[in-house]
């Protein structure tokens, strides 16, 4: 196999049009993978998507060795989840308290805390799914919060064999090959932290997902959406194209499509202080902007790690976060 990308050009994910229009070309700019890739958008639905994108002969290029979340030192680079957030929402939504409540943390915090973070309301003897379980640093932060029964897929087999040696049934694959062999309400609960991005077809993935929950289970979802503030500020340097790893460039509007089966949705926007950093330092890597250089300072101050949080508080930050509960038939009907 060559040690380039080969591309294919293809069809619109969501709808299956062949009329689309280039919209940004860049590079990539976080790993360095050869290349210019290009975002276009589609003229029949306006799904933003990578076209051409990367073969499935040679997709696993896009992810060098260095590539964070399938490094062994995730744990200490990015702890998925934040062992001093309580898991305790109000009584309305339908969840209980969980272990390790925070008590002095106000409860608004505690739901915000609890979407970015991807913690499931817990269940006893619940069965959780990881899609892109990498090396399984998640599946230890739920195995830590009481779960017993968790199960991940994961493309690079490297990451994955990581997993298993704490113990986890993680298996080696696409998702889009192995969901398909899940029977019917299998789980609980489904997690895909930053993954539904990199997927040929996210929007099938998806109905797959809500096909093996169970009956009131949850999927829990992180991504990025391009009709951000920075997103709109920074353009082909916007961190959320990551050419040529992500394949789909969600907006509001394509998030609210992909929930519209679930019977319940709640949502969070992350404070992302690296994302602003990454994009203006990348920006000023190829023409020289004031701008740029405000703000990367401004990212490296407590200032500006509460200005990500307050953008994000007001819905403008790109980085999103997403619980959402399949109907229960059984109460539905009842």
């Amino acid at each position: 196999m060559s040690n380039e990308i080969a591309l294919e050009t293809v069809s619109c994910p969501r709808c299956g049009s062949n009329e689309s229009e280039p919209q940004f070309q860049a590079r990539d700019y976080l790993y360095g993978v050869p290349g210019v890739f290009t975002a276009s958008r589609c003229l029949v639905c306006a799904l933003t998507f990578q076209n051409p994108r990367p073969t499935p002969e040679t997709l696993s290029l896009a992810y060098p060795s260095s590539y964070i979340p399938h490094s062994s030192d995730m744990d200490e680079i990015a702890p998925p989840i934040d062992g001093r957030v309580g898991q305790v929402l109000s009584n309305e939504l339908g969840y209980t308290q969980f272990p390790v409540p925070v008590r002095r943390m106000p409860k608004w915090w505690q739901r915000w805390k609890v979407t970015v973070d991807l913690i499931p309301a817990f269940r006893p003897d619940g069965a959780v799914l990881e899609i892109g379980a990498a090396t399984g640093s998640r599946l230890r932060g739920l195995r830590a919060l009481g779960w017993s029964d968790l199960h991940g897929i994961e493309l690079v087999d490297s990451a994955a064999s990581l997993a298993r040696r704490s113990g986890f049934d993680v298996r080696t694959g696409s998702v889009e090959s192995m969901i398909v062999s899940i029977p019917d309400s299998t789980y609980d609960v489904v997690i895909a932290s930053f993954v539904l991005e990199h997927l040929y077809n996210p929007f099938e993935i998806v109905k797959e997902v809500t096909r093996i929950l169970k009956p009131g289970g949850e999927f829990l979802f992180s991504t990025i959406t391009r009709d951000s503030l920075d997103g709109r500020l920074w353009g082909k340097w916007w961190a959320g194209y990551d050419f040529p790893r992500h394949m789909v460039y969600f907006d509001n509007r394509d998030l609210r499509g992909l929930t519209s089966d679930f019977q319940w949705c709640a949502e969070a926007r992350h404070d992302a202080i690296q994302d602003y950093a990454r994009e203006s330092w990348w920006r000023l890597m190829e023409c020289r902007n004031i701008t740029d250089r405000v703000v990367g300072r401004l990212a490296k101050t407590h200032a500006g790690s509460w200005i990500s949080r307050i953008l994000a508080w007001s819905r403008l930050g790109c980085r999103i976060s997403v619980r959402a509960r399949k109907a229960d038939v059984q109460r539905i009907s009842a």
